[in-house]
């Protein structure tokens, strides 16, 4: 990859969650994406060794190998390519979680489907999209099968003072600005979960003010030329912060939010919000660790 360029990994096994998350990609890769590399991964399964038929199928590794390869292939050949994006595959022996962390490092974004090939129809989260989403070195997109293809006409972003939160929103201003067409609606909320000491009544235009400034300011910082396109909306929601967010999403085409967080209301920390609504969003949701500065691939290693 030369410097600039911006890389998008996603991982696909087969299933129709991997499929929608690669679709999701190909939709969304603005201009600024220089590569989109699917990648699959394939291992061994350790009690295959300890049945009586393991020696009738000494290449076993290899027959594993090529059926992830026909995997891939099939994926790339269903998105099909997009002009001026590399589309590139890569098989990679391993646990699938495992293999998307270590080719996420200096990558830009990872996007995961919300369930995999091994996942059950009772479980809302995938056991890869959870592990991926907590411990990615970059944003991580877990799609479910309801959220919508193409680029976002509104992006909801949770802001809870933390630097996860705010480095959320330094990435939804950049997919904001991305696409030129239609302008995107940029909603920023902060949930007032009642244990803020904010006091009865409260009165919430202060820092629906000091949103707005942070969100203007953050446009011009991040698309000082298309800032123009992006309508910006800011509001203090009172109640669940789960519940709040959802509803949110239930009307935006994606919403990002900070990997952890404590939030300017008191003892909010999304880290458990974003968790949970990675398992319920109908749209899908992007976490973003604090570390990490969109376009970069250094990281900062302060803790």
């Amino acid at each position: 990859m030369a410097d600039g360029e911006r890389c998008w990994i996603v991982g696909v096994d087969g299933s129709p969650y991997a499929a929608r998350a690669a679709r999701w990609a190909r939709g969304n890769a603005g201009p600024d994406v220089a590569e989109i590399r699917l990648v699959t991964a394939w291992s061994i399964p350790p009690l295959a060794f300890c049945s009586p038929m393991a020696g009738m199928h000494p290449d076993l590794g290899r027959r594993l190998r090529a059926s992830a390869q026909e995997v891939v292939e099939r994926a790339a050949n269903e998105i099909g390519a997009a002009d001026g994006i590399r589309l590139v595959t890569d098989v990679v022996r391993g646990r699938s979680s495992q293999a998307l962390l270590t080719t996420a490092e200096g990558a830009d974004l990872l996007v995961v489907g919300s369930r995999g090939q091994t996942g059950f129809q009772a479980f809302t989260l995938g056991s890869t999209a959870a592990r991926v989403a907590a411990h990615a070195p970059c944003p991580v997109a877990v799609v479910p099968a309801t959220a919508p293809l193409d680029p976002p006409q509104r992006i909801v972003v949770a802001l809870a003072g933390s630097r996860h939160s705010v480095a959320a929103l330094d990435h939804a201003v950049d997919l904001a600005g991305a696409h030129s067409g239609p302008g995107v609606h940029l909603v920023l909320v902060t949930v007032d979960d009642g244990d803020a000491g904010f006091g009865e009544p409260y009165d919430h235009l202060p820092l629906e003010d000091a949103q707005r400034s942070l969100v203007e300011a953050t446009v011009q910082r991040r698309r000082p030329e298309g800032g123009d396109r992006i309508e910006i909306e800011t509001r203090v929601a009172t109640g669940s912060a789960r519940q709040v967010l959802l509803d949110e999403a239930g009307d935006s085409d994606l919403l990002v939010v900070g990997r952890r967080g404590r939030g300017l209301a008191g003892s909010l920390r999304l880290g458990s919000v974003s968790h949970w609504l990675l398992a319920h969003s109908p749209v899908t949701v992007l976490t973003v660790p604090w570390t990490f500065d969109p376009g970069s691939s250094e990281t900062d290693e302060r803790t």
